[in-house]
């Protein structure tokens, strides 16, 4: 399991102010309770008010995951062997192949670690 699985169909529930994914069989797990209620009802004139704040909320954090789903979605790993395959193009003078392959592994690394 993977964060970017965990998270790939989230959405916001406005009746239980709860924000959930779906799993493959359909069945919807909760990620978070959007909290607040206590001090939002009295920040707003009316009711109604503090509810919309409350569900912008909630939606304003599903957009955020979202947003940020699309952005490592977009980065893809690097194998070995693909790797090994572009450096296998590269004229081996010096020590610029090992070079080449040093600086793609560093590569991938940074992606990982961004996801």
């Amino acid at each position: 399991m993977t964060i970017e699985k965990w998270l790939s169909d989230v959405y916001y529930d406005e009746w239980g102010n709860c924000i959930w994914n779906k799993d493959k069989d359909g069945s919807s797990n909760m990620i978070a309770d959007i909290r607040g209620w206590g001090v939002l009802q009295y920040e707003f004139v009316s009711v109604l008010e503090a509810e919309k704040f409350h569900d912008e909320v909630g939606k304003f954090i599903v957009e955020a995951i979202k947003e940020k789903l699309a952005i490592t979605s977009s980065q893809t790993e690097i194998s070995d062997e693909e790797i090994e395959k572009e450096a296998e193009k590269i004229t081996n003078i010096g020590n610029r192949r090992e070079y080449w392959k040093q600086g793609i592994k560093w590569y991938r690394e940074q992606l990982k670690q961004k996801q």
